[in-house]
């Protein structure tokens, strides 16, 4: 899991790209993954993005978008 963004204005107005794969053990991209990912914050964020997420469709690859609507740390699980 990687985000594009680091750090965002907590405003409402600002959002970053969450991008998620499924990687085997020496880190390469599992392109024929199948199944559902279920995906949790905590903190003071919006998940903006399908959720769970097929992986199958999509080659064991995905994004969402993470809306942050005041100033604090947010955690993904």
């Amino acid at each position: 899991m990687a985000v594009d963004d680091a750090t965002i204005t907590a405003d409402g107005s600002d959002a970053t790209r969450v991008v998620f794969r499924a990687i085997d053990a020496f880190g390469n991209q599992r392109r024929y993954g199948s199944g559902q990912v279920a995906l949790t914050l905590s903190g003071p964020a919006t998940l903006l993005g399908d959720n769970p997420f097929e992986f199958g469709q999509y080659g064991g690859l995905g994004a969402v978008w993470s809306a942050h609507w005041r100033a604090s740390r947010v955690r993904s699980r």
